[in-house]
């Protein structure tokens, strides 16, 4: 049962660093999990919150986070046909495309065509659904031939693989352009899906993944989901074509649009207690933080700096989550007596679903303990930190 969502059984698209996305009734939700236990399988899955997306629009349930998944061009977009060019926005079901199989260009006929129009600001995080700028020559001479603008999930066919258009932004000849809050995007479906030329480029068509209700079109019936090349999202994929296409970004004389920012791998571990205060630790000695909590007061949360690993480590990294510190277990002492608290056992909101080197916080995560008694320490076994932006470094 969905706690807030009239459904209990979807079909499962992907599952990757703690997102689910599936599709229920036509309606295309996401999950990122914090806190709570899911059981995924095949087609069926109980949870206790739950983010919806349709036709545009975002619901959100239990403070989780939205991220919406729309791949497809924007007006204006020119898709390479038998006869040359058109824009995406002419096309209608029945018409020519120019697809690419086994290199070389076949005609295949469009069976769907759909298109809306996306308002970044009705999301809390309106960069996030900003279109991506593919620069002309950003990948080849001439490739693409003219700016090409995709939502950030549209992928591109390279050596790796189907790349997400978001995992290789590097501001400079592949950025995101914020200069388009409000936008109509389009997209077009063959009978299998398959590999079009957008401005030269080779791009996906539209993969069925029972998101056809965030369009204004209907018709096409629901097959097997077979894609065109296999999806690369890997870092060990990803990085090194990210580092080729900013090399070249660089030799073409692509200005940078993003500021450097300073680095810091301190989590800068603090309590907050029942009574306001934050309470740094007492001592500090690698990976273990002890704080001495005093009398009469209890821990609330566990905060700390916090990072989003595509943002500071890199867009090739494909995740997307905000995360403070691994932790391993803590220890509440009380005098000479030691109770161990498991990562794992943590449920309260702010806390990551648990994995092998420990459970990922967000940066404010829930306590649960009693008031202390004299000689009250908590010991926190951290068992991974990131990269966080150094606020105090740039400001200085």
């Amino acid at each position: 049962m969905l706690n807030g969502v009239a459904a209990a059984t979807a079909s499962i698209t992907s599952y990757s660093n703690g997102t689910l996305t599936y599709v229920n009734n036509g309606v295309s939700y996401q999950i990122i999990f914090g806190g709570m236990a899911a059981s995924v399988g095949t087609s069926n899955f109980a949870i206790g919150s739950v983010a919806a997306i349709e036709g545009g629009n975002a619901s959100t349930f239990a403070n989780n986070l939205v991220i919406s998944y729309v791949p497809c061009f924007l007006r204006g977009t020119m898709i390479a046909t038998p006869d040359g060019e058109r824009p995406v926005e002419s096309f209608r079901a029945g018409d020519l495309v120019s697809v690419l199989e086994g290199g070389a260009r076949v005609a295949r006929p469009l069976i769907w065509t759909g298109g809306q129009t996306m308002r970044t600001g009705e999301f809390a995080d309106p960069g996030a659904m900003c279109p991506i700028r593919i620069r002309s020559g950003a990948f080849a001479d001439a490739i693409p031939h003219r700016d090409l603008l995709v939502t950030p999930e549209h992928c591109i066919l390279t050596e790796a693989g189907l790349v997400p258009a978001r995992m290789l932004v590097n501001g400079s000849s592949i950025l995101i352009d914020r200069s388009i809050p409000d936008y109509a995007f389009f997209h077009l479906e063959l009978e299998r899906h398959g590999i079009l030329l957008s401005e030269g480029l080779a791009t996906e068509s539209y993969l069925d993944t029972g998101n056809r209700g965030v369009f204004a079109s209907v018709g096409a019936t629901d097959r097997p989901m077979v894609i065109a090349a296999p999806l690369a999202v890997s870092r060990a994929l990803v990085e090194p074509l990210w580092n080729r296409l900013f090399a070249r970004a660089g030799l073409l004389g692509f200005a940078p649009t993003q500021a450097s920012f300073a680095v810091t791998s301190q989590p800068d571990l603090r309590l907050l207690l029942d009574d306001g205060r934050e309470l740094g630790a007492c001592l500090h000695h690698e990976h273990r933080h002890m704080f001495h909590i005093p009398q009469g007061t209890r821990p609330l949360r566990l905060l700390s700096r916090s990072a989003i690993p595509a943002e500071t480590i890199g867009p090739f990294v494909d995740d997307r989550r905000t995360l403070g510190v691994a932790v391993d277990r803590l220890v509440l002492w009380a005098g000479l007596d030691g109770t161990v608290l498991a990562a794992a056992d943590m449920n309260l909101g702010g806390w990551h679903p648990h994995e092998a080197s420990g459970r990922w916080t967000d940066g404010n995560a829930g306590l649960d303990l009693p008031k202390a008694g004299s000689d009250t320490f908590l010991d926190v076994h951290v068992a991974a930190t990131m990269f966080y932006r150094d606020e105090a470094c740039m400001a200085g």
